[in-house]
């Protein structure tokens, strides 16, 4: 006796079809996978392009205007930062079903650390005006000629160079 739902030995269409439109699924996700990578790869670099035009705001004045930010640039790198550990975890899911390496994965955690970087170095200690004044003036971007010019202008002290043994 044959159970309705059940499949008879000779009828496999049905199986088939099943099978058939979940590889189709497959490829979808590893192309869906694919397609994401560059984005979140970007990621970092966006952020860390952001970061600059904050401190390059601070720098010309307009500290409160970035302050009045913090909490949506925070909120919108906590956002990314997931969006790059799921994406890990497609990839991971991705390589599984198809057997094969995803392109670029391997810069996933990478870029993933770099990210994470930013938000332990900047946002991490970003809570008050003075906290990013003190951030940006740390970030801020001197061109080596004028690192150079100031070295020479401001030498070091003849007790640093005299000094014996640990600084610190």
């Amino acid at each position: 006796m044959v159970n309705q739902g059940v499949l008879e030995r000779d009828d496999l269409s049905g199986l088939e079809a099943a099978l058939g439109g979940m590889e189709g699924l497959t490829r979808l996700l590893v192309e869906q996978t694919v397609r994401i990578i560059p984005v979140v790869l970007s990621l970092p670099g966006e952020h860390r392009r952001r970061w600059m035009e904050c401190v390059a705001e601070v720098a010309a004045g307009r500290t409160e205007k970035v302050q009045a930010e913090r909490d949506a640039l925070t909120r919108s790198l906590k956002h990314h930062l997931d969006a790059m550990q799921r994406t890990i975890r497609m990839v991971a899911i991705a390589e599984s079903l198809s057997g094969g390496q995803v392109a670029r994965a391997a810069e996933l955690p990478a870029a993933l650390a770099d990210l994470e970087r930013l938000r332990a170095d900047v946002y991490a200690h970003w809570q008050t005006v003075e906290d990013l004044e003190d951030l940006a003036a740390a970030s801020f971007p001197l061109p080596a000629a004028r690192l150079r010019t100031l070295a020479t202008k401001h030498p070091a002290p003849q007790a640093w160079y005299d000094q014996q043994g640990e600084p610190f």
